[in-house]
């Protein structure tokens, strides 16, 4: 037994054999984190340079040094002085150093599939309450590390809970359920395991302990995050609560609605005449979904993301619906007294695929019936059905283990296998609820043309209760209602917990509704999940995670990833191309964007634009950029990013006859996402300043003027349209209406970047140095999260004004490494005064 033991499982700590903390190293969070950090590494070795980079960063690289000798020299005092070696420009802890680590003991247990070690170790969350300023490279590594042993842990108690049942040691199994619901209160699966186990002995008194275990369950839910009860739960609540309502009900059968062996049972609402008179087969109904194909794809761009959400009217097929049908489940028990369970499984999972409304269901009365397994292509022609889901059940002491497979009919290819999921004998209803689940998730995914796109590399498909509410959280955020998306999405990933991608979705709608923190918040639950998703939903999580930090460069490489993951998907294509000109490559970003097949897409990608326009501007290749605004505009004359493209392409080639046109056109349209007709033509407008047509570009502001002020009250009155005013209005030369405008704004909102910006900027221009001055000095002591170099920005522009060159370009390369858009700085009227200057051209030099 080594002498000491690190716990990195809970609260960190060195321990002696008698379990006492070591406190000289205890009171240095520190040096302990550096411990386990080392002790946690491949062969428990590091470089110095890279000890120093994760610990010690932000010091001046003499005094990092000394903190990292000093940090050996306390290890090495407690631990003995040949516990730490230091070869060449390494660290390693010895072999032989008197040190044991938890962590490491339970990587080993899960690399042998010791389960219950893997549980009995993980005490706690990995170094909790363990934070070290300045190092955020720690923070991601302790990040990434808390998320690999969550996943091991559940995946372990998953295991033991299987293992449990098929031994019928329920004891044991509700105890495993009760721990993994300890550390990861939201999973469902957990609370499967737990209902189950509680419910194993078919007594009354498991019964109203089951039902407890329910109402605790759904209330933390409702408490905590504000969800109603999942419907999987509640039909389990309802079998339950039947079984207790019915004394005469045997112990040994927990069965709600088990139909006659000869006759299925009919719905709810139809008659026996109704039913008499049924055709053979369940028609569902066209979704109540408003009509939209919806793709994703997300970027930071100043102080505020956008994510462009491409729109298009579904096809009235609704992709390909087919006919699906499920046999009778195959009875591998040898036990003839569970026979129609068989019969139990399909007629409750065809009534479930029913329900999804968008398949064509065979009804079970009219699928044949088999005792043994089934020629899946004979029984699709029979029932003349293109997807058949066929399954078995097998004993396993007093539990029932339930599988299914999605099979194609013409080709007998698997398309998915799905379980197994394992109940009590006396309550098979709690196994075929959640296999039902699975199965109508997974055919609504190979069914729908976005959900396959998005889930369809997932391990596990989703439930389809999880599925309807990530649609109809899909159909919010696709409309612009970003708030009332955000509680849909958040349902649908609580009622699957396995199913991530819907909470990547809620972060993206808290950044479009500028919350970051809880942004950040949710990504950060995500990322302790990341082995879990698929690798398309990681490389998004990775690109989050750079985007909150203004890591431009993180983004762009996250990016990349995707696009290797899925060369050929659009949305990964469109976020590499976007990326690529946030890090100054606008022709690698034209090369990608243009592999976009615009034309052909079933996504309306000129909705909103790919991009390419831009990246073409970025490149000065105004020629090929006016071709793509035009055939754009032509696809979405009324759409005012179309038109806004358009009109900066034509100012760019001096097509300025054309303007007046597009100006009236523009004029004319209402608000639409994320834009409205005054900031389109103010774009418009800076890009004549930026080409040198003033008197143009002076008449086209007044114009945003007075449409601005003619719009709805709420939006006129909106903090984003009175900026765009007093902006105008500066630049028309009405200074004094301006600043007494952004007066009144910055009692509003005193620690507004745009506003105190352009109040210095204002003031420099009207001479006031010392009035200039203080302002930015103002902005430079803006430090709230999330602020991503706008302040920077801020300052570089009235540096600009002020006729201080080499100040504003230091400022402006600042505020691009902190996350600033490098299209701000070509829009803005303020930094022209820097083009022809040296540094700043070097600055804005494309790479590549």
């Amino acid at each position: 037994m080594a002498k000491y033991r690190l716990r990195t499982l809970g609260r960190l700590a060195l321990l002696d054999r008698d379990g006492r903390e070591e406190h000289s190293l205890g009171t240095r969070p520190r040096k302990l984190a550096l411990l386990a950090w080392l002790a946690m590494r491949p062969e428990r070795r590091a470089t110095r340079d890279l000890i120093i980079g994760v610990f010690w960063g932000e010091r001046e690289a003499e005094r990092a040094r000394n903190s990292l000798s000093d940090a050996l020299s306390h290890f090495r005092r407690v631990l003995g002085r040949n516990a730490i070696r230091t070869p060449a420009d390494e660290v390693v802890i010895a072999e032989d150093a008197p040190l044991a680590v938890d962590g490491i003991d339970l990587a080993r247990a899960v690399a042998t599939g010791d389960h219950d070690t893997v549980i009995a170790l993980h005490k706690g969350v990995f170094l909790d309450g363990i934070f070290i300023d300045d190092a955020p490279e720690f923070d991601d590594w302790r990040d990434r590390e808390r998320a690999r042993i969550s996943a091991h842990f559940g995946k372990s108690c998953s295991a033991r809970c299987e293992e449990l049942a098929r031994s019928n040691d329920w004891t044991r199994c509700e105890e495993t359920a009760r721990r993994w619901l300890d550390v990861q209160g939201e999973s469902m699966e957990a609370i499967h395991w737990l209902l189950t186990a509680v419910a194993a002995p078919g007594t009354r008194d498991a019964y109203v302990v089951a039902m407890r275990e329910y109402g605790a369950f759904t209330e933390r839910g409702e408490r905590d995050l504000g969800l109603q009860p999942d419907p999987a739960l509640v039909r389990i609540r309802d079998e339950i609560a039947a079984a207790l309502a019915n004394p005469s009900t045997p112990s040994a059968a927990i069965v709600a609605g088990l139909p006659a062996p000869k006759i299925a049972p009919r719905p709810p609402d139809e008659t026996p005449a109704q039913s008499r008179d049924a055709s053979d087969r369940v028609t569902a109904q066209r979704p109540r979904l408003s009509s939209r194909l919806i793709a994703f794809g997300a970027g930071a761009i100043a102080v505020t993301a956008t994510v462009f959400v491409m729109l298009q009217q579904r096809t009235a097929g609704r992709a390909a619906k087919g006919r699906v049908a499920v046999a009778t489940f195959e009875n591998r028990t040898g036990d003839t007294s569970v026979a129609l369970i068989g019969r139990m499984a399909a007629d409750w999972i065809s009534r479930g695929l029913a329900e999804t409304r968008i398949l064509e269901v065979v009804n079970p009365v009219a699928a044949p019936s088999a005792s043994g397994p089934i020629d899946v292509r004979s029984f699709g022609e029979d029932v003349n059905a293109r997807t058949i889901v066929v399954g078995s059940y097998i004993g396993r002491g007093d539990s029932i283990e339930f599988e299914a497979r999605l099979v194609d009919a013409s080709s007998n290819r698997l398309i998915r296998a799905i379980g197994p999921v394992t109940a009590h004998r006396g309550s098979p209803m709690l196994a075929i609820g959640i296999l039902r689940q699975r199965v109508a998730g997974a055919l609504a995914a190979e069914n729908d043309r976005v959900i396959t796109a998005l889930a369809r590399e997932a391990t596990q498909p989703p439930t389809y209760d999880a599925y309807l509410a990530w649609v109809d959280g899909l159909d919010a955020f696709s409309q612009g209602d970003m708030i009332g998306s955000i509680p849909i999405l958040l349902r649908a990933a609580s009622l699957d917990t396995n199913f991530v991608t819907p909470m990547l979705w809620a972060a993206a709608a808290y950044a479009n509704s500028g919350r970051w923190a809880q942004c950040d918040s949710i990504i950060g639950i995500v990322d302790r999940r990341h082995r879990a998703l698929a690798p398309i939903d990681r490389g998004l999580l990775n690109l989050w995670k750079s985007l909150l930090r203004g890591d431009k460069a993180g983004a762009y490489a996250a990016a990349k990833l995707m696009l290797a993951e899925a060369p050929g998907s659009e949305g990964a294509l469109y976020l590499a191309g976007l990326n690529a000109m946030e890090v100054n490559r606008p022709a690698e970003a034209v090369s990608v964007l243009r592999r976009i097949p615009v034309q052909r897409s079933g996504v309306k990608w000129d909705l909103f634009g790919t991009g390419l326009t831009r990246a073409l501007h970025m490149t000065e290749r105004h020629s090929e950029e006016l071709v793509e605004a035009r055939r754009r505009r032509s696809r979405e004359p009324k759409w005012l990013g179309a038109l806004e493209a358009a009109g900066t392409a034509l100012v760019a080639v001096g097509r300025l006859d054309e303007i007046d046109g597009l100006v009236s056109e523009i004029a004319m349209l209402s608000p639409q996402p994320g834009r409205t007709a005054p900031g389109s033509l103010s774009l418009i407008a800076d890009e004549l300043q930026a080409h040198g047509y003033a008197a143009e570009a002076v008449s086209l502001f007044r114009q945003v003027i007075e449409l601005a002020r003619a719009m709805a009250f709420a939006d006129a009155n909106a903090v984003g349209t009175r900026v765009l005013v007093a902006r105008a209005l500066f630049l028309t030369g009405d200074t004094a209406s301006a600043e007494a405008q952004l007066r009144v704004l910055s009692n509003e909102a005193p620690s507004n970047p745009a506003i105190l910006g352009w109040m210095g900027v204002m003031a420099a221009a009207r001479g006031r140095t010392a009035e200039a001055d203080s302002l930015s000095n103002a902005l430079s002591q803006l430090n709230y999260p999330y602020v991503l170099g706008a302040h920077l920005f801020e300052r570089a522009r009235i540096a600009a004004v002020l006729g201080r060159k080499d100040n504003a370009v230091a400022l402006l390369r600042q505020a691009l490494a902190q996350g600033v858009s490098i299209f701000l700085i070509h829009w803005s009227p303020e930094l022209q005064s820097l083009r022809g200057y040296p540094p700043f051209e070097t600055l804005m030099k494309p790479v590549g």
